[in-house]
């Protein structure tokens, strides 16, 4: 009996053993503090730019919160863009809108025209 003991490994030890790696991972693969200032910057002008082209076509926009794992703490420092891996955070923008407009009538498809906010606040980004 004490030598099936003794043959066993020690679950606990394998447990802070694993611990201790995906904290090493974890810290690896998280961003640089300066990195994460920069994204906070142009996540700030994305959401300005954005929320203006919206204003401007009578969308109300309640409320941009944080979210993703960006917000969490939790992104990567690396993303795919089709079959190619990019150096970069990928950033999720929420934008809260009001249902409905200012005559109340009701608020049809967002994403076509958040698209096209997105288009005319940066012309020059690929797609």
């Amino acid at each position: 009996m004490t030598q099936l003991l003794a043959s066993r490994s020690d679950p606990i030890n394998q447990q802070s053993r694993s611990h201790r790696q995906l904290a090493t991972f974890v810290d690896w693969i998280k961003p640089e503090k300066t990195t994460r200032a920069t994204i906070k910057t142009q996540a700030a002008d994305v959401r300005r730019l954005i929320s203006g082209q919206a204003e401007k076509d009578g969308l109300s926009v309640l409320a941009m919160p944080d979210s993703g794992s960006y917000a969490k703490h939790t992104g990567l420092r690396r993303h795919m863009r089709g079959e190619v891996e990019v150096e970069g955070l990928d950033v999720d923008l929420p934008f809260v809108v009001k249902p409905t407009t200012e005559e109340g009538e009701r608020i049809g498809n967002l994403l076509n025209r958040f698209d096209v906010y997105a288009k005319a606040s940066y012309p020059n980004t690929p797609r």
